[in-house]
């Protein structure tokens, strides 16, 4: 496990710990298969966590379609690894100015939303 999942490991401990208390909650954690489990004795909540989530200008002249960008078919190949959580968080590693600064890939990044 790399040190950023250590990190979130860390920090969703911490505030489930915080509302453990306050709900007097038997609360454990799996980190098993890259996924973050918290147990209690009435649910589980999954997490599935994944880096950054680029977009070069050959991705989104890929998605450009005659009424916008579809961008479905760019997760088709981990769609499996991150539709079975209850939460999947991403790092969005580009910005989204708009149409009127321009897209761009590499090093400036605006990507279509």
């Amino acid at each position: 496990m790399n040190k950023s999942y250590k990190i979130l490991l860390i920090s969703l401990l911490g505030v489930l710990a915080f509302f453990n208390c306050a709900q007097n909650l038997n609360l454990y954690a799996d980190v098993s298969d890259e996924k973050i489990s918290f147990r209690d004795s009435i649910s589980v909540i999954e997490f599935s966590v994944v880096g950054d989530l680029m977009c070069h200008s050959v991705q989104y002249k890929y998605a450009k379609t005659d009424s916008g960008y579809n961008f479905s078919d760019n997760y088709k190949f981990i769609k499996p690894y991150l539709n079975n959580a209850d939460f999947t968080i991403g790092n969005l590693e580009t910005t989204l100015a708009g149409k009127e600064k321009g897209y761009s890939g590499y090093p400036l990044f605006n990507s279509p939303g």
